[in-house]
């Protein structure tokens, strides 16, 4: 009895180290396919923001075509149409209420004055100094500073044509430290 008894205890702690072995398996995979989870929905959240980062990209780079196409009726359309496009641009395009024409002389569209406001106003370093005015800022060694000034606020909106956009809108730039040609 005592051999049967040993093997049945020795079989019983296999089965129950075993069962062990199974079970820390089954946690393995359980954690393994939790974090498959997580990545699969990091991966979704990221495919997500690239979807949203091009249709951002789309949008800017329409407005430069329309730019270099002397569209800035497009522009204003887009902007009127989709809040979000209006977000994104960085100026806001609105077209001007009153146009004087002149008698002896037909409208030509192309003429159109458009109102231009930028979004976010780009920073103006310095200009070199012609004079002290208390709002155009502060001499400072032959440079004045705009900031938080009249000068500042006027420089953030501005009318243009759709002629000089097209005529002004190609051209080489240098963005973040590389080239861009524009034709």
């Amino acid at each position: 009895m005592n051999k049967e008894i040993v093997k049945q205890g020795f079989e019983e702690a296999q089965k129950s180290l075993k069962d062990k072995q199974i079970d820390e398996v089954k946690k393995i995979v359980t954690k393994t396919l939790e974090k498959i989870d997580d990545i699969d929905g990091l991966i979704d959240s990221a495919k997500q923001q690239v979807k949203d980062l091009e249709e951002k990209k789309k949008i800017l780079k329409l407005d430069i075509d329309d730019i270099k196409e002397g569209r800035l009726d497009r522009i204003a359309e887009r902007q009127e149409k989709d809040e979000k496009a209006k977000a994104i641009s960085v100026i806001i395009v609105i077209k001007e209420k009153e146009t004087i024409i002149e008698r002896d002389r037909p409208y030509y569209p192309w003429y159109q004055p458009w109102h231009v406001v930028w979004q976010e106003v780009p920073t103006i370093a310095t200009t070199p100094f012609i004079g002290y005015s208390s709002t155009a800022g502060m001499a400072i060694g032959g440079l004045t500073t705009q900031a938080n000034s009249d000068v500042y606020n006027c420089a953030s909106s501005f009318t243009v044509n759709n002629s000089i956009a097209k005529h002004a809108g190609s051209g080489t730039y240098e963005v973040h430290g590389h080239i861009v040609h524009l034709r």
